[in-house]
C-alpha cells in the first residue's frame, strides 16, 4: 500500500502542476485577447496526453521487469512526477514569451491608438471622429520627422544601431520585458536638436540623461538607422581596423560592445 500511496502522490503532483500552469496560461490568454493572440490549448492537452501515458507505461514496466525489487518503480515515479511537470512549464514558458513578443512589437502602435481614443468624444459622429484620427496621425508624423523635437520620440532599433551606440557612445541599449528579463531594445526614445546634413541630427536620449549624440534617421521612417561617431571622420581614421573587428560580429552582446568601447577609449588616450 505504501509504494502505490507514493506513486499516487507523485502522480497527484503532476496533475496539481498541470492545473496551475492551465489557469496561468488562461490569465494570460484573457490578457492578450485585445490583439488576438491566444495560449494554443490543444498544444498543452496534445503534451499531456503524450506524457502521462509514458508515465503511467514507465511505472508498470518497471514493475514487470523487475518485480522484486519496488524502490525503482518509486524512485522512477519521483523523478518523472518532477520531469512532467517542468516539460509542461517549459512548454508553456515559450508560448508566453512568443506572446509577449507579439504583443510588445504592437506597443508603439497602441500608444497611438489610445490618443487617437482620448481625443474621441461620445458627441463627436463618424465623420468628426475620422478627422480627429486623421489629425492626430498627421501631428504624430509632423512630430516623428520635425528637425527639431520638444519631446522625444521612440524610434525602432536595430541590431546595427545598437551596435554602432555600444561602439562609438559606450551605451548597451535594453530594455526589461514583462516577465522582467532584460533584452536588446527595440526602440530607443530621441529627441532631435538639430540636423547637421543628410539624414544626420544632434540629438538627445531622453533615457540616457539626455546623452548628445548623432544619429542618422531618414525622413517619413520609424527607425534610428545608425549612430554617427561624435569626432567624425576623425573616429574611422583611429577605430577603422577595431570597429571592423566587432562590427556585425554575433558572438558579442551589446554589453560587452559597449565595454570595449571604454576599453578603447583608455588605450587612445595613453
Amino acid at each position: 500500500m505504501v509504494p502505490i500511496a507514493i506513486i499516487l502522490g507523485s502522480f497527484r503532483n503532476i496533475s496539481a502542476e498541470y492545473k496551475r500552469e492551465i489557469h496561468r496560461a488562461r490569465r494570460d490568454s484573457n490578457l492578450n485577447k485585445s490583439n488576438g493572440s491566444t495560449i494554443p490549448y490543444d498544444d498543452i492537452k496534445c503534451l499531456l496526453i503524450l506524457l502521462i501515458p509514458l508515465y503511467v507505461a514507465a511505472v508498470i514496466l518497471l514493475f514487470i521487469i523487475d518485480y522484486g525489487n519496488i524502490w525503482i518503480p518509486i524512485a522512477t515515479a519521483f523523478v518523472l512526477s518532477v520531469i512532467i511537470p517542468l516539460t509542461i512549464k517549459h512548454h508553456l514558458k515559450k508560448v508566453r514569451l512568443f506572446l509577449v513578443k507579439e504583443e510588445e512589437s504592437e506597443v508603439h502602435q497602441v500608444e497611438c491608438k489610445l490618443l487617437l481614443l482620448n481625443s474621441i468624444r461620445p458627441e463627436h459622429n463618424a465623420a468628426e471622429q475620422d478627422e480627429i484620427i486623421r489629425r492626430r496621425r498627421a501631428d504624430a508624423v509632423l512630430h516623428r520627422d520635425s528637425d527639431h523635437q520638444s519631446k522625444p520620440y521612440a524610434y525602432e532599433i536595430g541590431r546595427h544601431a545598437l551596435e554602432t551606440l555600444a561602439m562609438r557612445y559606450g551605451i548597451a541599449h535594453y530594455e526589461k520585458t514583462p516577465d522582467g528579463k532584460m533584452r536588446e531594445g527595440e526602440y530607443i526614445k530621441i529627441r532631435k536638436i538639430r540636423p547637421i546634413g543628410g539624414a544626420k541630427y544632434e540629438a538627445l536620449l531622453t533615457e540616457y540623461r539626455d546623452r548628445q549624440v548623432i544619429a542618422v534617421i531618414e525622413k517619413g521612417t520609424e527607425y534610428v538607422k545608425t549612430f554617427y561617431p561624435p569626432t567624425g571622420r576623425a573616429w574611422f581614421d583611429d577605430n577603422k581596423e577595431w570597429e571592423a573587428a566587432i562590427k556585425g560580429n554575433s558572438g558579442f552582446s551589446i554589453k560587452e560592445m559597449a565595454k570595449m568601447h571604454f576599453e578603447q577609449m583608455k588605450r587612445k588616450s595613453k
